[in-house]
């Protein structure tokens, strides 16, 4: 069904109404060609179902010597799926009037709604945009997609679109979600709970620290075996590293007052130890089986790795580099976290379902309890006298009463839970579920989700940067 020309001019009258994106009178065209800028658009849909599909031919900025192309990283996009970093591009320095937006079609790709009506075709739409860029100049726009006024006939469907600059996303006000398969790093903003832009497209990140500063970023790619340094403040990546060849990358913890990152390889059973800042490689010391999830303690200068094939947690020295203590777990440990002031380590373990709080310092078991089949992530309460456990069968959170025992009602996750992270706030606590490509963010006192986040890719690691280091 082909969308009227009514519609078309409804559009367009909605375009010509959009919001200017710097208020300024538009200079005389110069000429281009003596430096070029950075645009990238994002995506941003408010209202609507979540089950329409955009298919986009096109977006091109149009300046005063023609029309620029950015490239497009998918050409069809969920509008149901927030912002998605739909295009990012270099042009020539200068003023440019509008960004020319074409659609292909918008349509639904809900089964209930017999097939695939079409909702939207062969849009060409200019959004106003009087925008001057400098040499060197990187600029961030979001494209705003407002599906509100949909009604439930196809052929009247009248989205509202509008331009806008980005604001600047603090570190602060980051959250760091990576892919270990294939997704990169998502940045999320955690006030407004959606995406913002994504690091390193299509790699397999399965590290994520942060360096000395908050706006720091040291990202481990098993695609190229190498340690990305990335600049969050400017997106942009500072350095890189090689790691020893073959090593097979799982973890990454940075070390004590942000000297260094030690790296889990688990194809070479041992940690990898890079200084910082030089990001220098230095001691590789030799694990007796393939290392896991690993964290450190700054109070007492220690480093505490899983060996789950061998049901083990092994202790280094993070001055020396060396061994200095192994404890036996119960079957299956997946991860482990400490308490704030680094005294307690809590450790879980999957096939067992037990849940155990050990002395950091002297690797005595204090409390043991058998919490459920399939536990995941774990999380200290800083301030409640609780440990936040993920279970699996089924995907929820419960919250374990270290000085009862007691369990709480369980909080429904859409999948399991593969990493826990609490808000800088204290408020909330971030769920990564890569079975459902979201994370979710649950109230830390009422134990309630209050949001689901789509995250491209499966997101199993997170980071918040506005966290101090433990």
């Amino acid at each position: 069904m082909k969308v009227c020309s009514a519609l078309l001019a409804l559009l367009l009258a909605a375009c010509e109404s959009a919001p200017a994106v710097r208020r300024q009178e538009a200079p005389p065209p110069r000429p281009e060609g003596g430096g070029r800028a950075t645009v990238t658009v994002h995506l941003a849909v408010a209202g609507g179902p979540s089950r329409r599909v955009a298919d986009f031919a096109g977006l091109t900025l149009a300046g005063a010597a023609g029309e620029y192309a950015l490239g497009l990283d998918r050409n069809r996009v969920p509008l149901g799926a927030g912002d998605r970093g739909l295009a990012t591009g270099r042009v020539p320095a200068g003023f440019y009037r509008g960004l020319r937006v074409v659609l292909d079609h918008v349509w639904s790709d809900d089964p209930d709604q017999g097939g695939v009506p079409l909702l939207l075709e062969n849009a060409s739409l200019l959004l106003p945009l009087p925008l001057s860029l400098e040499d060197e100049d990187s600029v961030d726009l979001l494209l705003h997609l407002d599906l509100a006024r949909s009604s439930p006939e196809p052929v009247t469907f009248s989205p509202a679109w509008s331009l806008s600059l980005a604001e600047p996303l603090l570190p602060f006000d980051m959250v760091l979600a990576a892919d270990g398969r294939s997704g990169g790093v998502c940045v999320f903003d955690r006030i407004q709970q959606r995406a913002h832009r994504t690091l390193l497209p299509g790699h397999a990140v399965v590290g994520l620290v942060r360096g000395l500063a908050s706006n720091e970023l040291l990202a481990v790619d098993r695609s190229t075996d190498e340690v990305v340094v990335f600049d969050l403040s400017r997106g942009e990546i500072r350095d890189q590293r090689r790691l020893p060849a073959g090593g097979g990358p799982v973890w990454a913890s940075h070390l004590p007052l942000g000297a260094g990152i030690a790296v889990s390889m688990a194809g070479r059973r041992e940690l990898s130890f890079f200084e910082l800042p030089s990001m220098m490689l230095g001691e590789r010391t030799p694990t007796t089986r393939a290392p896991g999830r690993s964290i450190t303690s700054s109070a007492l200068r220690r480093l505490y790795l899983l060996l789950p094939e061998a049901n083990e947690l092994q202790v280094f020295s993070t001055d020396s580099q060396e061994r200095v203590a192994t404890r036996l777990l119960e079957a299956g440990p997946v991860d482990l976290d400490l308490d704030e002031d680094g005294q307690r380590l809590a450790v879980v373990s999957s096939r067992a379902g037990v849940l155990q709080i050990l002395d950091a310092a002297s690797l005595e078991v204090r409390q043991s309890w058998h919490v459920g089949a399939g536990l995941g992530a774990v999380l200290f309460d800083p301030q409640e006298n609780r440990v936040f456990v993920a279970l699996a069968q089924p995907s929820s959170l419960v919250a374990v009463d270290l000085g009862t025992g007691q369990l709480s009602r369980p909080t429904d996750l859409p999948a399991a839970a593969a990493d826990l992270a609490l808000d800088p706030e204290g408020r909330r606590i971030w769920a990564a579920c890569p079975g459902a490509s979201t994370l979710a963010v649950i109230d830390r006192f009422q134990l309630r989700v209050r949001a689901l986040v789509p995250a491209p890719g499966a997101p199993d690691r997170l980071l918040l940067p506005g966290l101090p280091l433990k």
